[in-house]
């Protein structure tokens, strides 16, 4: 499909068989577990092999023979993006100027037909009451169809064999014109197929972000960064991934396939050699696992994540020190700036250096409730930790109050941030006041620190590379319920109420279904993560 993928394009995303995805969905524990208890029949497990049939044969309605035999990409050729705060928090809206693109192998004459029938059908239960006009754009008509505001537009042509249905005039003149030749296309971009043997050799589907694509995403960084760190912090850290985006990313790869009932993804943030090279060097695995931390998790976290490096507490230092011989003196000073500022936000001064004051263990704690994550460390040395920690927990006027409770001692500062930390026999929490009690409360832990997080992790270290410098266990039951929620929807078998999920029945089943597993290397071709999980990132298909 590349052939047809404009080489401006921001990314894409490829289904080569919509049979084989409709085969692995329908062959999931998820969809085994809760399409039954929501009325979904079972014929639909069966449909992939019908819709091969009637691909190999050619026999039956258009849209069957399409649906069997046609390879789809969504191509997005723009990114609007509108990011603001109001009194619920800051927020981000995306409006991705899109096309699918669709491979039918018709005839020309049966393509065209096909637009001709279905896209005002397609128009009308999107939009409700369309307006349908025609517009000749280099010798090709676009059928435009109009709802009744501005942004109700669905554009419709056929090239060859090729169909375009686009949200717009701007990506339906793109495509058309690289589908026709008259512009390059991502056919013989060599990042692509670079990407293409990292992570897609059996995938179901395959997506790409390009170097423009990733440049504009930055814009997003800000609101995405502004949740675990400071103002200063987010616009060190913006800055280097936008000079990182612009010199040494070559783009962000994805695939998809369906193994052991679940979804396996594949990641990978393909860098310049040199640089992926620094980056790995600097944050390599340690060897040393003692995984005693984890007997400090609570049993039933949402998301706990385990962060591996050697030399841990110097890692930003580090970066710096492998990257700025390797990158340019643009990046070398943003990067520069980023570790200043999270010196400063750690409570950093001088050339204070936090290696051999914890070990080399991390492990993070999402609580599920939207606050920042609480994090664990081993300590190796108490003496270099109290200075650092009362700047850190009192950026003001460095005044920091001490308590013991059952034995621990607990921390806080006179900020508004509601910073805590709490020295529990050897392990150092930060977090908030609420998260450190959850975190030692005595009914927080199973006999011996063995509860469901533990083990989860446990399992994926047992499974994942021993270079995984990061490896999570993350609850993925609320994902699969929204999406087979909204297939049932989509089949109107239900409403796709809320309440549907509450039942106890489904409660039951969603509880049964495993939690993901993630891990990320860092690798000399780049940052390449991989999950397994029980609906993937199918996930979004619910969001509304």
């Amino acid at each position: 499909m590349e052939r047809y993928i404009p080489a401006q394009a921001l990314a894409y995303l490829q289904v080569d068989s919509l049979a084989d995805v409709t085969r692995g969905l329908t062959g999931t524990i998820a969809w085994r577990e809760i399409a039954p208890l929501l009325g979904i029949s079972s014929q639909w497990q069966q449909a992939a092999s019908a819709a091969e049939l009637i691909g190999n044969t050619g026999l039956g309605p258009d849209e069957a023979v399409l649906v069997a035999r046609a390879q789809c990409a969504v191509v997005v050729t723009d990114l609007e993006v509108d990011s603001g705060s109001t009194e619920e928090g800051p927020f981000v809206h995306l409006t991705p100027r899109a096309s699918l693109v669709i491979e039918t192998h018709f005839s020309p004459e049966r393509a065209a037909r096909l637009v001709r029938e279905r896209a005002p059908l397609i128009a009308s239960r999107l939009f409700g009451d369309i307006n349908q006009t025609t517009e000749s754009y280099k010798g090709q008509d676009f059928i435009v169809l109009t709802g009744r505001t501005p942004r109700q537009v669905l554009v419709a042509a056929s090239i060859g064999s090729v169909v375009i249905l686009a949200n717009g005039y701007q990506p339906a003149r793109v495509c058309a014109d690289s589908i026709a030749g008259r512009t390059p296309t991502l056919s013989n971009d060599s990042s692509v197929q670079t990407a293409r043997s990292s992570v897609a050799r059996d995938s179901s589907v395959f997506a790409f972000v390009t170097r423009a694509g990733l440049q504009k995403l930055v814009q997003l960084a800000p609101i995405m960064l502004g949740r675990e760190t400071s103002a200063e912090s987010v616009g060190a850290a913006v800055s280097l991934l936008e000079h990182l985006a612009e010199q040494a990313a070559d783009g962000v790869s994805y695939s998809a396939e369906f193994v052991e009932g679940g979804v396996r993804e594949k990641y990978l943030w393909s860098l310049e050699r040199q640089v992926a090279e620094g980056i790995a060097e600097a944050a390599k695995a340690s060897r040393d696992r003692p995984l005693d931390l984890l007997a400090m998790v609570p049993d039933s976290v949402p998301e706990v994540t385990l962060v591996n490096i050697d030399g841990l507490g110097a890692l930003p230092e580090r970066l710096l020190e492998q990257l700025a011989p390797r990158v340019d003196v643009v990046i070398a000073l943003a990067l520069r700036e980023l570790v200043i500022s999270l010196r400063k936000e750690y409570g950093l001064t001088g050339s204070q250096k936090l290696d051999d004051a914890i070990g080399s263990e991390l492990v993070l704690i999402d609580f599920g409730d939207g606050e920042s994550r609480a994090m664990l460390f081993r300590v190796l040395d108490r003496s270099k930790l109290d200075g650092p920690l009362k700047r850190y927990l009192s950026k003001k006027a460095g005044r920091v109050s001490s308590r013991t409770e059952d034995g621990v001692e607990i921390l806080t500062g006179d900020d508004e941030e509601g910073k805590a930390a709490a020295f529990s026999g050897e392990f150092l929490i930060l977090g908030t006041q609420e998260q450190i009690k959850e975190v030692l409360g005595p009914s927080a832990h199973g006999a011996g620190g063995q509860g469901s997080a533990v083990a989860g992790i446990k399992k994926v270290l047992g499974s994942a590379p021993a270079t995984a410098s990061m490896v999570s266990y993350r609850e993925s039951a609320t994902a699969a319920g929204d999406f087979m929620l909204s297939v049932s929807k989509l089949l109107r078998v239900t409403d796709g109420s809320k309440e549907i999920l509450a039942r106890q029945e489904i409660r039951d089943a969603l509880s049964r279904l495993p939690r993901a597993k993630v891990f990320t290397e860092f690798r000399d071709s780049g940052i390449y993560t991989e999950s397994w999980s029980p609906i993937g990132r199918f996930q979004l298909l619910s969001s509304e």
